[in-house]
């Protein structure tokens, strides 16, 4: 295991400036970088809300393993056979990124699906986003944390002063920048005081190397309530 150094950058909210640590590591074996995002086999005939897999035909499941790999979540969330409220969720968000409105899965989500799968398909697993206390009292801190694996760099956001602020808001609690292109796991931390209970949301990008906006990403949210 080899101790990597990060680029650290934070901002503030409300005149507050808060503490970033972080640290990160690259594991010699880096199997979760070229194990990259299942290809699903996806037909010219669409699969759609309420159908389900059937004996033979596991088409269902098979686009939900993408689903899981490329947005970084747990299989048994969202591989159930059925193509339920979840995978039409996720469904309509895949679609949005490329432009579409659609909820259904048919030829042209494969060409949206193949660039972004295999190898080519890497996004970035955050697999933990956690506060150290859930409830507090005005004027107490609370310690973020945060492990991610296969990115590049990750932001945390309080959206609740975001939202507050306007559209054009862009100010972040903490930032997080890896040297190394293929660091394959990463944790950071970061001790904030909200001034009132907050959604804050973690935002992890992996980077293509040499693809002009060639970017993945993944998000978490999480809540803390000031009492």
């Amino acid at each position: 295991m080899k101790r990597l150094s990060a680029l650290l950058v934070f901002a503030s909210l409300f005149g507050l400036t808060y503490p970033v640590q972080a640290d990160t590591a690259l594991d010699s074996k880096n199997e979760f970088w070229t194990s990259g995002v299942h290809c699903p086999e996806i037909t010219d005939s669409a699969l759609r809300f309420g159908m389900k897999d059937s004996r033979g035909n596991r088409r269902i499941s098979d686009f939900q393993t993408f689903l899981a790999d490329y947005y970084g979540l747990e299989k048994s969330a969202i591989v159930t056979g059925r193509f339920d409220n979840t995978t039409r969720n996720y469904v309509l968000q895949l679609h949005a990124e490329a432009g579409l409105k659609q909820n259904f899965v048919d030829a042209e989500t494969r060409a949206i699906v193949n660039p972004r799968c295999g190898d080519a398909g890497i996004r970035p697993r955050i697999v933990a986003f956690t506060a150290s206390e859930g409830k507090i009292k005005k004027g107490e801190s609370v310690l973020l944390s945060l492990d991610v694996q296969n990115a590049n760099s990750c932001k945390i956001i309080n959206l609740t002063a975001a939202r507050e602020q306007g559209d054009g808001w862009e100010g972040a609690e903490g930032n997080i920048a890896f040297e190394d292109r293929n660091a394959e796991s990463a944790s950071m931390s970061l001790r904030v005081q909200p001034l009132k209970t907050s959604v804050y949301e973690v935002f992890c990008d992996y980077h293509y190397p040499d693809v002009q906006d060639g970017t993945t990403q993944s998000m978490k949210s999480l809540i803390v309530t000031v009492r």
